[in-house]
């Protein structure tokens, strides 16, 4: 049983600005460089085995942040990318969007008809998510691995381990710099440990 601690990116320019990342890419804020520093002290206690990052530059910079902090440099995997938004990348997002439930599932639904159209299947988002987790446990079939990637790479892993829809997960709000922890086997079966700690942040 291989345990798996993945940690989203710190916050960036663009999520301070209220824009869209997927494929495209902005530097973390100062805010998103402390939080990288404070994800990193409470990472340093755990003994790990192996360290993964997506390659778009926001993640890199959270994964170096920590790498400094324990010791080991990051692999790249290309799956941990986020997902591609499509005509959305770049873009503000409205704030009357996601000031409700009722505006943030029409947020959901308007959104998912821009991606569909536009930009990357959900469903390869969670092929490409899951196969970067069995490369991981391959790697080191036991002990402790961490991942530094995405909000939408998050969705789609919990997506899978706990067998709900996508839709729903992915109106969660995984925290910038928020620890989320699995324990995946062999046969790709995974249970959830934790969820979005973000106690490390606070403070």
């Amino acid at each position: 049983m291989t345990h798996i601690i993945i940690v989203r990116h710190g916050t960036t320019e663009w999520m301070e600005q209220g824009r869209v990342h997927g494929r495209l890419d902005s530097h973390l804020s100062e805010r998103g460089r402390q939080e990288a520093r404070q994800v990193a002290v409470q990472l340093r206690q755990k003994r790990l085995d192996g360290f993964y990052t997506s390659p778009l530059g926001r993640a890199r910079e959270t994964a170096a942040e920590i790498a400094a902090e324990i010791g080991i440099q990051p692999a790249v995997l290309d799956d941990l990318r986020e997902m591609d938004f499509g005509w959305l990348e770049g873009r503000r997002v409205p704030p009357s969007l996601t000031a409700s439930v009722p505006a943030a599932l029409m947020h959901q639904v308007l959104r998912g008809v821009v991606i569909l159209l536009t930009g990357e299947r959900w469903s390869h988002v969670e092929r490409r998510a899951f196969s970067a987790l069995r490369l991981v446990v391959e790697q080191h079939p036991s002990g402790c691995v961490l991942i530094v990637a995405h909000s939408g790479i998050h969705s789609a892993i919990l997506s899978q381990v706990l067998g709900q829809p996508g839709w729903r997960v992915r109106l969660y709000p995984f925290s910038p710099c928020g620890i989320t922890e699995i324990e995946m086997d062999g046969a790709g079966r995974a249970r959830l440990i934790a969820l979005n700690q973000t106690q490390h942040l606070e403070g």
